[in-house]
């Protein structure tokens, strides 16, 4: 993310995790919430929920953001479970998608990042 401006609406941003005890997730999680405690502290990074590295479970976590937080602006996978969080993004019927930051995209992952009419887009 480095020193470019976000171009997001200001709120709260998701983290999914897929284990407290994952160390480099935890990692991952510290630098995260430093980058935006240190840059950009209009936004709230939320409490992490924990996925198992599962997708399904995933899937059903990231649903909940969304139902739970209508102005979710950001989700941030640190783990695994990429698969479940996308398809849960895509299948939203939000007029305005998160932005999404994950690791380890896999092909339909990033077939999905790709479309750009449906929100999505690919950091690298």
């Amino acid at each position: 993310m480095g020193n470019r401006p976000l171009r997001l609406p200001t709120g709260p941003v998701g983290v999914l995790i897929g284990s407290h005890g994952y160390l480099g997730q935890e990692d991952r999680e510290i630098g995260f919430r430093s980058y935006f405690r240190g840059k950009h502290s209009e936004f709230k990074v939320l409490e992490p929920v924990v996925c198992c590295d599962d997708p399904e479970v995933a899937y059903k976590e990231t649903l909940a953001m969304l139902e739970g937080s209508q102005d979710l602006v950001g989700l941030y996978s640190a783990g695994g479970g990429n698969q479940g969080a996308s398809r849960a993004l895509e299948e939203n019927f939000l007029s305005k998608k998160p932005a999404y930051v994950c690791h380890e995209t896999h092909v339909a992952g990033a077939q999905r990042l790709d479309r750009r009419d449906r929100g999505f887009r690919r950091c690298s």
